[in-house]
Order: C-alpha cells, then structure tokens, then sequence
C-alpha cells in the first residue's frame, strides 16, 4: 500500500525540503494512526512530502535488503532492534550523531540503555520508537474463584509456583492449568541468571550451557512436567498457543507483551484481567527488543528524514502513536508516560518500571539463525527427548559456530 501526504519537491538537501520515502510493515490499525501523526508532522514542516510504502510484514524485510543490495534506498526505514546488525554488517545506515547533537532530541531524552540496541563504536544509527515489554498476564475471575491472591510486585518464582499450584484444577476437557510458557522460555532463563552469550553486545562465548541458564530450563520443565502446573508444548498446541488459551480461560497467567491488549481487549469479555511484573528468579530481567527508526546511507534527502524520525520518536508523535495501545513508549517525557499510564484501568505502570532491567539480546546479524538452531534443539528439550546439559552443551556449541562464521 502506497499512500501520500503533501505535494511532491525535490529535495533540498540543506533544509530537507521535499519528498521523503518512508518504507515499513504496519497493520491496517496502525497505519491510521500513522496517517494522523504524519498530518500533525506537516503541520510543522508543510514542505515536505512523506510517502509511506506500507508492507506485509514477511515481504517487508525481503524487500528492503534487495532494494539496499541494488544501491536503491528509502530515506527512511522502521527496523526491529535485531535487523540493525543486518544493516550494520552491510554498511549501510547513516550515523545519527551529528543530527542528534543539532537537533531537538537528545539520547538523555530514551530511557537508559534502550538505545544501546542502535548504536556500535559509539554512533547511533536509530531512534527509538518503542520496547517490547513484557508482563505475567493473569485472570482475575480465576483467582478470585479459587480465593488466591492476585499477584504484587516483588514476587518471587516460589510466590508464583504457590499461586499456579493453586490455580490447576480440573482434568481432561474441563482441565485449568496455572501458567502456560509460551514463546518467552528465555525470559525464564534470563531470569535465573542465564544469557544467550556471556557478552551479547559483543557474542562470542555462549552461555546457554552455563548452570544459571540450565538452572532456568530445569525451572520450565518442572513447570510442565514434575509440578503439572503448565501444560506441555504439545498440549498447547492442541489448543493454539497460549494466547487462545489465556482467551479461553483454560489458562490462569501467561507472559506477554503489550501488544496484544488491544486484541484483548476486544476479545475478552467473560472475565478480568490484569497484569504485574513478571515473578522474580535470581534477578529480574527482560529483553530489550524494540523497534527504532533508520536512515540509510543511500537516502535522498537525510535532512528531512531526520526531520520525521526526530518528530515520530519525539513526544508529539508519541502521543498519536500510542493511541492504539500497541507499544510501550520509552521517551522520558512525562506527559508521554502519563499517557501510556492512562490509557485503561488495568496495571499500565509496570511495563514501564521493567524497562530499568531490560537485557540485550545478542547484536549479531545471525539473530534469526540463533534462533532457528535454538528452536530446534529446544524441542528436543521440551519434548523431553533428552537431558537437558546434553541439548545444551550442544546447542552452546553450535551458537558459537554460527556468530564465528
């Protein structure tokens, strides 16, 4: 979907005067909410043009790395905290210091570390526009059916093992298990002390295999088969996954990101619900995964690309895109926070307070091959084809290999 704003100018490199090219992959949600910001946004630059090139998300990335590779660029580009290595290793994004350092928005202005996901060797090479923070869902109804407290911050894995104990009743098809994992067994692992490399900013020497991580994989085992409290991988996915279960009421907490309150909201109806921080193991921890905006080397007019990032990850931007309840802000700007506070009676506050213990993920262009080798030799694990230090002992080994090559 291509779609307009303004008239079309040349580009005036020295003021930014003219047309941007803006590519991303938002819903049809999303994209309204992008229509108004962008009105609000030449209301203060009327000369510049931004044309938004909007794509599914699986042809997005595609795309834009084919489009890169042919010496062909937008001048403005929405990636994911993970793709900016991609980029990186390609040389071919524009450092944002300089524009920082006369600009309006300053790296003071983020939440601490959340830019660290956007920069190496000291430039900045986006602008944040959100984190994915996650929470323990939990149904209310339940636990006020089964007289179990509702979670507070502060608690710990043995505060939630007592409550998911209490929370499974039931068998067969009227069966209620306490939690369901989910695709986040990581943040259980992160939890326990455990870590992708020992240095994700710099990945070498994997820690999969190290005894804080195995402790969090013993940890998610025992919840699905000694304790029973959670159902099996293949179990949930008899169901769907964990969100339909959570939907369903079969299902008392589940760990999730903001993103999915909207379709939750509009979803359930037969019963409460709330969030609170994830239950605390050796430490609290939360991955630091989000979304920025970028400039490619190759943009035409950097000037007034600057512009539109520094107005969209800017408070008044902000305040638009967060009307659809998808993202978690992470500019400083309290009237920005208050928003996001505001926007429903349930526990808003604490995605924002998991912001300050927020991990990296590992900054290598290879993330989505980590990935596809963790997923497969996870599900031996989960399956429960082997023991847990043999899987992990060799997965650790082939991370290693794949972040060397």
């Amino acid at each position: 979907m291509i779609v307009f704003f303004n008239c079309a100018k040349k580009p005036d490199k020295n003021t930014g005067r003219g047309e941007i090219l803006f590519y991303t992959r938002f819903t049809p949600d999303e994209m309204t909410l992008w229509e108004e910001s962008i009105k609000e946004f030449n209301k203060l630059y009327p000369d510049i043009k931004v044309k938004i090139e909007n794509y599914p998300y699986a042809q997005y990335w595609p795309k834009l790395q084919t489009m890169i590779a042919a010496g062909v660029a937008p001048d403005v580009i929405f990636l994911e905290s993970t793709r900016v290595p991609v980029f990186l290793e390609k040389d071919c994004l524009l450092p944002l210091n300089e524009f920082i350092k006369n600009g309006n928005l300053k790296e003071t202005d983020f939440d601490d570390g959340v830019i660290d996901a956007y920069k190496k060797d000291g430039n900045i090479y986006g602008l944040p526009n959100d984190i994915a923070m996650y929470a323990m869902f939990y149904n209310k109804t339940l636990f006020d059916q089964r007289g179990v407290p509702y979670p507070k911050t502060g608690w710990t894995w043995d505060d939630f093992l007592q409550k998911a104990e209490k929370l499974t009743f039931g068998s067969k098809n009227d069966k209620v298990y306490g939690f369901a994992i989910g695709w986040t067994p990581m943040l259980w692992i992160l939890q326990a002390g455990g870590d992708y490399f020992t240095d994700n900013k710099n990945p070498v020497k994997s820690a999969i295999n190290s005894r804080e991580s195995s402790k969090g994989f013993e940890f998610v085992m025992d919840l699905m088969y000694g304790r029973k409290v959670a159902p099996s991988v293949v179990e949930v996915q008899s169901l769907g996954n964990h969100q339909e279960m959570f939907k369903m009421g079969k299902v008392a907490m589940i760990i999730e990101g903001h993103w999915v309150v909207p379709s939750f909201e509009r979803e359930i109806k037969n019963f409460e619900w709330d969030f609170v921080e994830c239950p605390k193991g050796k430490r609290n921890a939360v991955f630091n995964f989000g979304s920025c905006f970028a400039i490619p080397k190759l943009a035409k007019n950097p000037v007034g690309a600057y512009k539109f990032i520094e107005f969209m990850a800017g408070e008044k931007g902000q305040l638009i895109l967060l009307k659809g309840g998808f993202s978690t802000p992470v500019l400083k700007s309290s009237k920005v926070k208050q928003f996001f506070i505001n926007r429903s009676q349930r526990n808003e506050k604490v995605f924002l307070d998991s912001i300050r213990y927020a991990k990296l993920l590992p900054f290598t262009p290879k993330f989505d091959e980590l990935n596809n080798v963790m997923s497969e030799e996870l599900d031996l694990l989960w399956l429960k084809k082997e023991p847990i230090q043999t899987v992990l002992n060799r997965l650790a080994v082939k991370m290693e290999k794949i972040v060397k090559e």
